[in-house]
């Protein structure tokens, strides 16, 4: 009984802590026992149907697969970037790819996607320490620094979700407005439009120069919680400027070459390794090509000369899975790159 009133009241207990907001709003206050509410879709933020045709199909019994669906959806979603403009953007609008790469649009599209899957969502809105400090101290705005946060309830708990990074942080106390990576938690809500996000510029940075206007920074403090990942990091071996290509495809944490290549070999041991091939040649060296590559280089030469491209995977001994990624040509392999989707490969890896 102890632990549900703690839970009961953490929303209260955050309300106290973060920053007040303007006299002519009043945010809403998280009832962490009820969180039936948090699993619905305010009508203004999208076609409520529409969503749910499309969160459908990424349902899974296993939350955490339906995350990593959610995600690898989004990923495929095209994104045209607009500017930081006056008006909010609902679900429809930012599916046809406008301007959903920023924080707030994409906690949108993630909550929507995850509620209509029925995991109640929550957002989190937050500010950075060093803009916080910047503001307070010397009158400061810059581009109000922060980012917008997920709280789920998975397995009977809730959880903080950073939805862009895809980590998680389980062990998790909603009452502390302190989150991990330096920022500083100052509203929540299950309304969107009503939180005054990001999504609307000029009331956003109104209210922002009136909550943190006088701030205690001496109330500040580090939250140094590691979260999990809940995808594996990614590595690449690549023969030149390809490698831009796939970072613009999936989060590459390392990309090098053969000069680097017991280094690289090392980090990407447990992961994802990408290794792109031209016209038969890749950067491992040729002497332990067999013992990574999914398909022999005698094959790859074939390929090459036969003018195929393609996707092949090998899972190493050790768990590592090698992703080759073969072409004819530089503009083949580039075709290759943005055709793959990579972001379903390493969910895929992920539900090992």
């Amino acid at each position: 009984m102890r632990a549900l009133a703690l839970l009961l009241f953490a929303g209260a207990a955050f309300a106290q802590a973060a920053p007040r907001p303007p006299p002519d709003r009043k945010p809403e206050t998280i009832d962490y026992g009820k969180p039936q509410r948090y699993a619905e879709i305010p009508e203004r933020d999208g076609d409520v149907a529409l969503i749910r045709k499309l969160a459908a199909p990424l349902e899974e019994k296993d939350a955490e697969n339906t995350l990593r669906n959610i995600h690898a959806f989004l990923a495929r979603v095209p994104h045209v970037p607009e500017g930081w403009e006056n008006e909010h953007r609902d679900f429809g609008r930012l599916m046809k790819g406008f301007d959903h790469d920023g924080c707030a649009s994409h906690a949108l599209l993630f909550a929507s996607l995850s509620r209509a899957c029925g995991i109640p969502s929550v957002y989190v809105k937050s500010s950075r320490h060093d803009w916080i400090r910047g503001f307070v101290a010397k009158g400061e705005t810059g581009s109000f620094a922060g980012h917008v946060f997920l709280e789920i309830l998975v397995d009977g708990k809730w959880k903080l979700l950073d939805a862009q990074g895809m980590r998680i942080w389980d062990e998790y106390d909603p009452a502390d407005p302190e989150l991990p990576g330096g920022l500083l938690a100052y509203e929540k809500g299950w309304d969107h439009y009503a939180m005054v996000h990001s999504t609307r510029r000029d009331d956003f940075i109104k209210e922002a120069l009136h909550r943190w206007h006088g701030f205690d920074t001496r109330k500040l403090r580090k939250n140094a919680a590691p979260g999990r990942a809940l995808l594996p990091e990614v590595y690449a071996i690549t023969l030149a400027g390809e490698w831009e290509d796939l970072g613009e495809r999936t989060r590459v944490t390392y990309s090098f070459d053969r000069g680097y290549w017991e280094d690289g070999k090392a980090r990407a041991k447990g992961n994802i390794l990408l290794v792109t091939s031209i016209g038969g040649r890749t950067d491992i060296p040729e002497k332990e090509a067999e013992a990574w590559l999914p398909m022999p280089l005698g094959k790859l030469g074939e390929a090459a000369r036969a003018g195929m491209s393609g996707v092949e995977k090998r899972r190493l001994d050790d768990g590592t899975l090698v992703v080759l990624l073969y072409a004819p040509g530089r503009a083949e392999l580039m075709a290759l790159i943005w055709s793959t989707d990579l972001e379903k490969i390493r969910c895929d890896f992920a539900r090992r």
